[in-house]
């Protein structure tokens, strides 16, 4: 009714929501994710679909349970979102019903010895609207964003952080 009267939805386990997705190509299509912080801790989150515009939600299945905290929605069949805690970037071909994992360049690696180091990296990902093989992902770690025209295989990510206009002075 065009937002005249809303309903609370509980069905996400109490996790707290970061991020909603609605589908611009199928708009009863939404994505629902859940973590955060919860007392100075992280909080597991999961991935929540539904197909029928928000009446009713299921888990992503395929999907580990992690600190969800960014996601984009793009064009022909693309979806990404990432992960804070794994630096990994979820795409999936099909508006979400499966996915796969790809990690950008130079987020990974941060600490090999005991593992990446992520927790204040600022990941931010966003799946172009108009190719479907196109993702950009904001490193805040690097202080670089990536692009990648080949849904992210290994060796298509480039930094393109050079070719950004200059911030304010």
């Amino acid at each position: 009714n065009g937002g005249t009267t809303w309903a609370r939805i509980r069905e996400f386990g109490g996790k707290a929501i970061t991020t909603i997705l609605i589908d611009p190509e199928v708009p009863d299509r939404i994505i629902v994710l859940t973590g955060g912080k919860n007392n100075n801790s992280l909080e597991t989150g999961d991935a929540f679909l539904s197909t029928n515009g928000g009446t009713t939600f299921a888990s992503i299945g395929g999907l580990p349970l992690a600190e969800w905290m960014d996601g984009s929605i793009g064009a022909k069949d693309a979806a990404g979102f990432e992960t804070d805690g794994t630096a990994r970037v979820a795409i999936s071909t099909n508006r979400g019903d499966t996915w796969s994992f790809v990690t950008p360049p130079n987020v990974s690696n941060r600490n090999p010895a005991s593992g990446p180091d992520l927790a204040y990296s600022s990941l931010s990902v966003a799946a172009s609207p108009v190719d479907p093989g196109r993702c950009y992902v904001l490193s805040g770690l690097d202080q670089a964003v990536y692009r990648t025209r080949e849904r992210g295989v290994v060796g298509s990510w480039v930094n393109v952080t050079n070719n950004l206009p200059p911030g304010p002075q």
